[in-house]
């Protein structure tokens, strides 16, 4: 409570903080929606960013600004465009994730749930309605997509995580890939990087968004005191040392560090693994350092320490 006004976790969805964000973009006098339309390129010069996209009639169209904050997801154009380097590595397997409607309250789980498993490692998170849902992931491995993916298959996996001997109702299911990147750079010039656009990790340990977050609100800071003319361009790269940092030393290393500890396989690794989770959890300080760390509270300071 002595280090944030909000001392829990909120389990969130993306698409309703993203309804949320909408809501107050809608409202603001100064903030232009395009919804309809799609992001093609740009070109830069020294006074400004002009951007090329295509609109809801299909036409072509330039948008000019004093700068462009690229924040379009791991497929970035803004980044390719800029020939930034997405430095790291891809992990070989995959991830099944499966929507569920069933209250797994009733069999012991609580609303987040990491389960470590030498044979399959998973999670399990409430998404809380209307309509309520539990998502589950799995590791998935180099079998066809069609073949992971046919219910029948979707209903061993579930059974064998929580055998009901009744068929679950399974709302949606998807595949994906896991990815461990981060830009080599988050700023050329006007542009700039945020968000997947400049690094992209594991989900475990929920990062990704919170980071980018946390990216946004560092460089709105910075952009309005060089548009107040209270701060030079030069604050935009502390805000590629600081987020940068943030991106290797905390969110690339807590999220590998999490699927790790979740798929250990050694039994004695496993043991020494429990143990020093237990230690936590009974240490009043070490727990308050372990929630400091994957809160990325610890990783603000730190980054505010950044000259």
């Amino acid at each position: 409570k002595d280090d944030t006004r909000f001392p829990y976790v909120l389990q969130c969805e993306r698409i309703k903080i993203v309804e949320e964000a909408l809501k107050l973009a809608k409202a603001h006098p100064n903030i232009e929606l395009r919804l309809a339309s799609t992001f093609t390129g740009f070109a830069q010069d020294s006074d400004g960013v002009t951007a090329r996209i295509t609109n809801a009639a299909g036409e072509s169209e330039s948008l000019r600004g004093a700068y462009l904050v690229g924040a379009e997801g791991a497929r970035s154009i803004v980044r390719k465009e800029l020939d930034i380097d997405f430095e790291g590595f891809t992990y070989p397997d995959r991830t099944l994730n499966v929507e569920v409607a069933f209250d797994f309250r009733k069999y012991g789980y609580t609303e987040r749930n990491y389960i470590s498993d030498p044979d399959e490692w998973s999670n399990l998170f409430h998404w809380k309605g209307p309509p309520d849902r539990w998502r589950i992931h799995f590791p998935a491995g180099a079998e066809e997509e069609a073949a992971l993916m046919r219910p029948e298959a979707l209903q061993a996996r579930l059974q064998k995580f929580l055998p009901t001997g009744k068929p679950f109702d399974i709302v949606a299911s998807n595949l994906y890939v896991v990815h461990q990147r981060v830009a080599k750079k988050f700023r050329v010039g006007r542009a700039i990087l945020a968000g997947d656009s400049a690094h992209v990790n594991s989900p475990i340990g929920a990062m990704g968004m919170n980071s980018g977050v946390h990216d946004a609100f560092n460089l709105a800071d910075k952009l309005t005191k060089i548009l107040r003319l209270e701060a030079g361009e030069e604050v935009l790269d502390r805000y590629e040392r600081q987020r940068r940092h943030v991106a290797l030393t905390h969110t690339q290393a807590q999220t590998i560090r999490n699927k790790r500890l979740l798929a250990e396989k050694d039994f004695a690794v496993r043991q020494r693994n429990h143990e020093e989770l237990r230690r936590t959890a009974e240490d009043p300080k070490l727990a308050r350092a372990f929630l400091l760390r994957t809160s990325l509270i610890e990783s603000l300071r730190e980054a505010e320490q950044i000259a």
